[in-house]
């Protein structure tokens, strides 16, 4: 057996044994944890439940939530995730504030739960309520405001409006004229790690382009696999 195959054995195995009655919070949200970080969903969400049934300071709640949410979301279910993202919301608002990274980082959570589920119609309405988030934030990190507009990209590309995410685009930039960017000159880099997104018209184009942003920034097969699907 590899040493890969021995620790994820070994994680599912820990997972597994902690499931007993009796097990302390701090114990069960550390199998929970693990379990998903190894990508047993099987083992971590049945935890993650456990420990939202009962009382969790805001921040666990906010991170058990996010981490069941991408597990447990699906074509056949989109709805579970949808809600429980839909019942966190408040949490996240009072926890992190209306203007947060905290509540990008929802939103944008939520829209990768809403491609899990193949609900790209809702999906792209939270990625782009994710990069407004960010930017409300202020002190905006050019990399992963260029990573999520990659992302939004890949989702509107897959529902056959590259049109429409070339438009918000064209838009955001002119917003981020009065960005509060995290570093000096970061705004240029910003400009520089989305350049070259085509004319509207041309999906093809904008393919290539949303294709080696994602390669550079988050080459997850959950979206590239967007840029080859029929719209």
């Amino acid at each position: 057996m590899s040493l890969n195959a021995t620790l994820a054995a070994f994680v599912v195995a820990a997972a597994l044994g902690g499931t007993a009655a009796g097990s302390s919070a701090e114990e069960v949200w550390a199998r929970a944890e693990a379990a998903y970080a190894a990508g047993h969903c099987e083992i971590a969400a049945p935890l993650y439940r456990e420990m939202l049934g009962g009382e969790l300071q805001a921040a666990r709640r906010i991170a058990a939530t996010h981490a069941l949410s991408l597990c447990v979301a699906s074509p056949e279910d989109p709805w579970e995730a949808r809600e429980l993202m839909a019942e966190l919301l408040p949490v996240v608002l009072q926890h992190f504030g209306p203007q947060s990274s905290g509540l990008a980082r929802h939103h944008a959570i939520w829209a990768e739960t809403e491609v899990r589920a193949d609900a790209l119609d809702v999906a792209w309405r939270r990625s782009e309520a994710a990069i407004k988030a960010a930017r409300s934030a202020g002190t905006i990190d050019p990399f992963d405001h260029a990573a999520e507009l990659y992302r939004l990209a890949a989702i509107q590309l897959a529902r056959g409006q590259g049109d429409l995410f070339i438009a918000f685009y064209e838009t955001e930039k002119g917003r981020l004229m009065e960005a509060d960017w995290a570093s000096e000159g970061d705004g240029d880099l910003f400009e520089e790690v989305t350049q070259g997104v085509p004319a509207p018209g041309d999906p093809k184009a904008l393919g290539n382009w949303v294709r080696k942003g994602l390669e550079e920034f988050d080459p997850r097969p959950l979206y590239l696999s967007l840029v080859d699907t029929p719209a």
